[in-house]
C-alpha cells in the first residue's frame, strides 16, 4: 500500500477523530482545529507507520497526543490568566492603592528635593523619553553634562528613598 493510499484510507476515520477530539476538548471549534492538526501530523509522520493494517490505531494515538498537548497548553494559559487576574484584583484593593499612593507621594517629595537642573534632566529622560542628545539641546548643555546630571539625580533619589524607608 502506498502512502497516498494509506492517507486516503485514514480519511474514513475523520468523523470518529472529530468526536474523539470533541470528547477531549469539550469545545466544537477546538475539536475541528484539533482534527485538522491530527491529519496534518499524520501526513507529516506517515513514514513512521510500520504496519498499514494498524493505521486506525496509529491515527488515534496521534489524535490522543495532539489532544493532550492542547489540554496542557490550555491549562497553562488558564493558570496564566488566573495569575494575572489575581494580581490585578490585589492591585485594586483599597489597602494596596493607599500604599501605592503613599509611595508615589514620598517619591514626589524626594524628587522635589533635587536641584532644578537635576530634576529637569531626570524628568526629561525618564518621563519624556528624551535622549541625552535632545536633553542637551533643550537645556543648552553638553551631552556629557546631561548624562552626569541624570546619573547624579538617580543616585541621590535612590539614596533619599532608601533613607526614608529605614525611618
Amino acid at each position: 500500500m502506498s502512502e497516498s493510499e494509506i492517507l486516503t484510507s485514514l480519511v474514513e476515520y475523520s468523523g470518529q477523530i472529530s468526536r474523539f477530539c470533541l470528547w477531549y476538548s469539550k469545545n466544537l471549534l477546538d475539536a475541528e482545529e484539533l482534527g485538522q492538526e491530527v491529519y496534518l501530523r499524520a501526513c507529516q509522520k506517515i513514514e513512521t507507520l510500520r504496519d498499514p493494517a494498524k493505521s486506525k490505531r496509529w491515527l488515534f494515538r496521534i489524535a490522543k497526543n495532539v489532544c493532550l498537548n492542547h489540554l496542557k497548553k490550555e491549562k497553562q494559559r488558564l493558570l496564566y490568566f488566573l495569575k494575572i487576574d489575581t494580581e490585578a484584583r490585589e492591585y485594586y484593593l483599597p489597602e494596596r492603592r493607599l500604599i501605592e499612593k503613599e509611595r508615589y507621594r514620598a517619591f514626589l517629595i524626594e524628587l522635589n528635593k533635587l536641584s532644578k537642573e537635576q530634576k529637569e534632566v531626570l524628568i526629561s529622560r525618564v518621563y519624556n523619553y528624551l535622549s541625552y542628545k535632545d536633553i542637551a539641546k533643550v537645556y543648552g548643555i553638553r551631552e556629557g553634562t546631561a548624562i552626569t546630571r541624570s546619573y547624579r539625580a538617580r543616585k541621590k533619589l535612590i539614596t533619599q528613598i532608601k533613607e526614608n524607608m529605614k525611618r
